[in-house]
């Protein structure tokens, strides 16, 4: 069973954290990240999605 995630923060452990989960086939979605310059914005293939206290994630 596919267990996807959102990682929270794009910056710091978020890069390595991304690393882990495609190492171990883990799905990951997106990124949710507070600075707003940083949305849009892709890490590897997997874009920042929005703020980290957005709902409708």
């Amino acid at each position: 069973m596919e267990k996807p995630v959102i990682i929270l923060g794009a910056s710091g452990i978020a890069r390595p954290a991304l690393s882990i989960f495609t190492q171990n086939n883990i799905v990951v979605y997106g990124f949710l990240e507070e600075d707003k310059e940083q949305h849009g914005v892709e890490i590897g293939e997997v874009s920042v999605l929005g703020h980290t206290e957005d709902d409708g994630f």
